[in-house]
């Protein structure tokens, strides 16, 4: 009894790979260079080695392969071919990352502006394209990476032309974090305040600490964003780094310049709020769930 289950689950397993076979070679035929990346099928040697529920699941991957629902996209800049469940779903990241990139620059602009703030628009676009980098896959595209404030203001380019399917998912993990990375971005403002302000208190500039206490979430956004109070702020040690060798960076220059900061950022009245962001990511296929 056994041996005939197992020898009717053989006969699927033949005709499963004879279809396999002849998807690859329609894809082949149709232009794609890589079906050898996504080939599902195991040789004579790794099937003769299964055991019945080893085939079974053999099977199954077989026909999910096989099916209708299972389509590839062959990309016209390189070849490559991509599950297009996948594809659509990384640029469907892109398009509601870059959705919530707009909207949150938007929001913070308008306050800004609203209260006699410099239009920084074409300086925030000069600032954060220079400091992009060039993406790995080596076509030239540039990207500004997530560790970069810009990252949450400016609109990224789609990527076109992955070099693999192990390419398009490195992508995916990466365009999954950018939307939580926008939608929290005014979490971190608090520790933020908080070290900064130490910082100042232990240097002897109480007068900053208290500035840099005081600044409200709407103020912080428009300093952080559209100005160079990161940096500036970031030249200031803790009394301890300052003894193991750092160097003191701050000067005169470096405390006219958070002056003039916060005067300006006192025009955006501590009333004012801006427009939450908060954008739904899109729900990942659980034919990509692993």
């Amino acid at each position: 009894m056994v041996k005939s289950r197992r020898t009717k689950l053989d006969q699927e397993i033949s005709r499963a790979q004879k279809n396999t076979r002849n998807k690859l070679y329609r894809l082949r035929k149709a232009g794609a260079t890589n079906t050898a990346e996504f080939d599902p099928r195991k040789s004579r040697a790794e099937r003769a080695s299964m055991n019945g529920s080893q085939k079974a699941a053999y099977l199954r991957e077989l026909r999910n392969f096989n099916s209708r629902d299972n389509r590839y996209y062959i990309q016209p800049e390189n070849n490559v071919a991509l599950p297009k469940l996948a594809y659509d779903y990384y640029r469907s990241l892109e398009k509601t990352a870059n959705a919530a990139r707009v909207k949150l620059r938007t929001a913070i602009e308008t306050m800004a502006l609203e209260n006699s703030l410099e239009d920084l628009t074409e300086d925030i676009e000069f600032a954060a394209w220079a400091t992009a980098r060039v993406h790995p896959e080596g076509r030239g595209q540039l990207y500004i990476p997530a560790t970069n404030k810009f990252h949450d203001l400016i609109e990224q380019e789609m990527f076109v032309g992955f070099s693999s399917i192990a390419s398009l998912e490195k992508e995916t993990k990466r365009a999954e974090k950018s939307i939580p990375i926008i939608n929290r971005n005014r979490k971190q403002y608090r520790s933020w305040k908080k070290g900064i302000a130490a910082k100042m208190k232990e240097n002897g500039y109480g007068d900053l600490a208290k500035a840099v206490r005081g600044l409200t979430m709407a103020q912080i956004d428009w300093l952080h964003y559209y100005t160079d109070f990161d940096t500036l702020v970031g030249e200031f040690r803790y009394a301890s780094e300052l003894d193991e060798g750092y160097s003191d960076l701050v000067d005169e220059d470096t405390i006219s310049q958070l002056t003039e900061l916060f005067d300006a950022a006192r025009h955006i009245p501590r009333t004012v709020t801006r427009e939450k962001v908060s954008v739904k990511a899109p729900k990942k296929p659980k034919q990509l769930r692993k």
